[in-house]
């Protein structure tokens, strides 16, 4: 939560995680490709910009990136 309210203070994403990640921590971007509040596309952008920041390398030890195909936005799946 707090990476979040920093983000939407600054109005611009932050992607030095390097701290982050040399504390052992494990960046995890779930999207949801039929979401119709959010493009998936923003988690995918974030994703490379990170990866542009720090180099694939370091990205691909301390993070999981994927994209579902249905909104999960209820406790039965139904949308």
């Amino acid at each position: 939560m707090l990476f979040w309210n920093a983000c939407r203070r600054s109005r611009r994403a932050i992607t030095d995680l390097s701290a982050f990640f040399a504390c052992g921590g494990k960046l995890i971007i779930r999207e949801n490709a039929a979401d119709r509040a959010q493009s998936a596309l923003m988690g995918i952008e974030y994703y490379k910009a990170v990866v542009a920041r720090l180099g694939q390398s370091a990205v691909d030890q301390s993070s999981y990136a994927c994209r579902v195909s249905q909104p999960c936005h209820s406790a039965d799946s139904t949308g």
